[in-house]
This record gives structure tokens, C-alpha cells and sequence, in this order.
């Protein structure tokens, strides 16, 4: 997220730092495609090496997707910001007809609300306690 934080904030002349000359579709959509494939990539490392069976390792899982799904949001809500001001609320733009952004954010909610059934199990029971 820095790379692309640096990439979209990257006017020395503008008060915000805000660089409205880059093409923040193809830096969002970039962005997003790395993070998911860095994700996808941990997840397969974690599945393989970690115990999925204890509950504490479950509920960090379930966080570690939760944030990676996060930074793809974070990511692709500016791409989704740029393409609708660009285009005065127009279903124009190549950006705003992909659901890219809605499979992202449903995702996102899916994580919060299937982990919190995680959360409140590991919590209300004592395995998951440290003696």
C-alpha cells in the first residue's frame, strides 16, 4: 500500500500532494492485482504450514484476509473515485462497469461478519485462553 499511496500522492506543487496527472484506474487496478496475489500467496504458505484446526490461528487467519481484502478496497475505491468524477456520474468509463469493486467490497463484509462468529467462539470458550 505505501508503493501505491507514494504513486497517487506524488505532486510536490499540489497542498495535498494529490498527483491528478496519473492514471489512477491503472495504478488501482495494478495495486489491486498485486495485493490479491501476494494474499493468495500467504494464504496457500499458511494453509500448508500452520494448524488450522486451533482457534487462535483461525481468527488471525481470518484477520490477515480481512486486511489484505482491505487494502484491495482501499486501493480500488480510488480508482473508482477518479473514473466517476472524471466522468460526471457517466457509465462510460471501462472502471465503472467492472464489478471489480463490488466483489472486493462484498468480500470485505463476507470476512467481517463470517469472522465474527470466529471471535465470539474463540473468546466465550476456554481453549482459547492462555493459561
Amino acid at each position: 500500500m505505501a508503493g501505491f499511496i507514494a504513486k497517487i500522492y506524488s505532486d510536490p506543487t499540489h497542498p495535498t500532494g494529490l498527483n491528478k496527472e496519473v492514471d489512477f484506474e491503472a495504478i488501482a487496478t495494478a495495486t489491486d492485482d498485486q495485493i490479491k496475489a501476494l494474499g493468495e500467496k500467504w494464504m496457500r504458505t499458511i494453509h500448508e504450514k500452520t494448524d488450522l484446526s486451533n482457534p487462535q490461528n483461525s481468527f488471525r487467519i481470518g484477520l490477515l484476509r480481512l486486511a489484505y481484502s482491505y487494502s484491495r478496497l482501499v486501493a480500488l475505491s480510488y480508482g473508482f473515485q477518479h473514473a466517476f468524477g472524471k466522468d460526471g456520474g457517466k457509465d462510460e468509463n471501462p472502471f465503472l462497469q467492472r464489478v471489480r469493486c463490488l466483489v472486493v467490497f462484498s468480500k470485505c463484509c463476507m470476512l467481517i461478519v463470517m469472522d465474527l462468529t470466529v471471535l465470539e467462539g474463540c473468546f466465550g470458550h476456554r481453549q482459547c485462553r492462555r493459561e
